[in-house]
């Protein structure tokens, strides 16, 4: 016997809150990362030169820069240097990481990352900062993170 209509209604209204409330936990829980219009990155090796990087902000977190070292530019000795981020409101830069499937996402209760000024990490780094921009490096690799706004003095 075929269910009523107002049952199935009703079925399909609550199956329809269910699977908004479970977007919406994982939304919450693994925040994507958003492709950054606002700011640009360029990654330098003293071999390879300059290219662009992708430049990312966390959904919930737009002050959490993140930016993706290209394969071309990875030091083979130091691989974990794949992402970084910039907290534009503390003006800290972090070893970041960033988990790649399904899609790119943090989840929203880990860290922001390690300090590249901490003590534990392997290399030495340098910062400079500007109003809108950060440019960090170490004897293999350089990223400068600028906002678009083009109001830099350094």
């Amino acid at each position: 016997m075929p269910l009523p209509k107002k049952a199935l209604r009703i079925a399909s209204a609550l199956l329809g809150v269910l699977t908004v409330i479970a977007l919406a936990a994982a939304l919450f829980h693994f925040r994507p990362l958003i492709r950054s219009r606002a700011y640009q990155a360029t990654v330098e090796t003293p071999g390879g030169g300059a290219v662009k990087a992708a430049v990312y902000s966390m959904l919930g977190r737009p002050d959490w820069i993140f930016v993706k070292v290209p394969e071309s530019h990875r030091d083979p000795e130091r691989p974990i240097y794949r992402w970084f981020v910039w907290d534009t409101s503390t003006k800290v830069v972090s070893l970041s990481w960033v988990r790649e499937t399904p899609f790119l996402h943090r989840n929203h209760d880990q860290a922001r990352g390690i300090d590249i000024l901490d003590a534990k990490m392997e290399d030495r780094w340098r910062l400079e900062y500007s109003r809108s921009s950060v440019r960090f490096t170490n004897e293999r690799l350089t990223i400068t993170i600028q906002h678009d706004s083009g109001d830099d003095q350094h």
